[in-house]
């Protein structure tokens, strides 16, 4: 399905994201009514010469109907042996970054640095072609912000063969500071005959129709939006949303990567990710640890879905399965440090600092295993006051 196609009504699309648009997250996305899926960006000469973390980069799933890859580089001929590697036969679309701010990509003339070279662009774009892919293009509306070149390099593509283009409202001299400017993105809309997608600042359903609304755009990719948050597809297309909590959400999004990964890799990756899933539910914290090869999923406090849905239970395993987030094992390490501290004013002997911490680890042990998480956290700061009180007092 070309892009025309897929556009030929307004749809959203999620961004590639760097270190968030994983096999998971495309998945979660996708289910929930994203139009397309773009992977992270991908080194065309990481995957040239054999990269096995770039190939790591590249799985995907059924759940994406429309496969499509993002890669980066500036040599033509580079450009068009990544879109024919083994790797990227599966997908249908190769995008080219152009957009890129960040200064080791720009200093290899590669991302934003090619809105420079506009002729170089061009070579990219119908080298590329050659490979028999779709190809689209995301860039911003300039790398200087008093020079605005966007309209002129979107032509350029245009001619040079692009079927689809993604315009970031920004210059890269802001990189993703200010507001994105949608009025721009508008005249690069006016400018070319092809799809636009309009990108920068979408977070809500209102914000993705004001987006529509100002740039006239054929569609709008959405990328800090939607982390932590992939039923805002669903709610811009008007449908039902895959997961009735963040809990089902969140275990769909492991249980793909586990699929890919290992747990380690898995229980690494999540925890930037939990950390948008519970944004903005007040004294919420959450993360994954793997525990026995196993990744378990842990929370310091409850939250709801907007609809008042649970988040997900406080019983998340047993013992033997869940280890403390590190919040909670500091404030234990703080009680039991006071605890230790007064113990060794009971024992005497050359022994008395071994025995004040056995005695400690052995009375938190039994918090754990007999009470449970909750009743462990309120034993722990009652302990760690009433040992700073009686320390105080000399009673110990």
């Amino acid at each position: 399905m070309s892009p025309a196609e897929i556009f030929d009504t307004p749809k959203a699309v999620l961004a590639p994201i760097a270190g968030f648009s994983d096999v998971g997250f495309r998945r979660l996305c996708a289910r929930a009514g994203a139009a397309l899926t773009y992977t992270e960006m991908i080194s065309a000469k990481g995957l040239v010469y054999g990269s096995v973390k770039t190939e790591d980069l590249l799985h995907t799933t059924d759940a994406e109907k429309v496969k499509a890859v993002q890669i980066f580089g500036r040599e033509p001929e580079i450009m068009l042996a990544a879109a024919r590697h083994p790797a990227l036969e599966k997908f249908d679309i190769v995008d080219v970054n152009m957009g890129c701010p960040v200064p080791k990509i720009v200093g290899n003339g590669e991302g934003s640095a090619l809105l420079k070279e506009p002729e170089q662009a061009a070579k990219i774009v119908r080298a590329l072609k050659l490979s028999g892919k779709h190809v689209t293009v995301k860039f911003r509306i300039g790398f200087e912000q008093n020079s605005r070149t966007g309209v002129d390099f979107a032509k350029i593509l245009q001619d040079a063969g692009a079927e689809l283009l993604t315009v970031h409202g920004r210059t890269r001299e802001q990189f993703y500071s200010g507001r994105a400017d949608r009025e721009y993105i508008a005249e690069v809309v006016r400018a070319v005959d092809i799809p636009v997608l309009a990108n920068g600042d979408v977070d809500s359903v209102d914000g993705y129709r004001d987006m529509l609304g100002v740039t006239g755009a054929a569609g709008v990719m959405i990328a800090r939006g939607a982390l932590g948050r992939p039923w805002l597809f669903a709610d811009i297309a008007g449908v039902k949303r895959p997961w009735r909590t963040r809990r089902e959400a969140v275990d769909e999004h492991i249980a793909t990567m586990l699929a890919f990964h290992s747990p380690v890799y898995v229980a690494a990756n999540m925890k930037k990710h939990l950390a948008y899933f519970v944004k903005g539910l007040a004294g919420v914290a959450a993360c994954a640890v793997l525990v026995g090869g196993k990744v378990v999923l842990l929370r310091v406090a409850p939250g709801f879905f907007p609809e008042g849905a649970p988040f997900w239970d406080w019983s998340v395993g047993t013992f033997a399965d869940v280890i403390y987030p590190l919040t909670v094992i500091l404030q234990e390490f703080l009680a039991r440090g006071v605890m230790q501290e007064n113990l060794r004013r009971i024992f005497t002997g050359k022994h008395a600092a071994a025995l004040s911490i056995i005695v400690s680890a052995l009375v938190f042990g039994v918090l754990h295993i007999a009470y449970g998480f909750m009743f462990m956290v309120g034993a722990t700061l009652l302990l760690g006051v009433m040992g700073i009180f009686y320390h105080k007092q000399g009673n110990i």
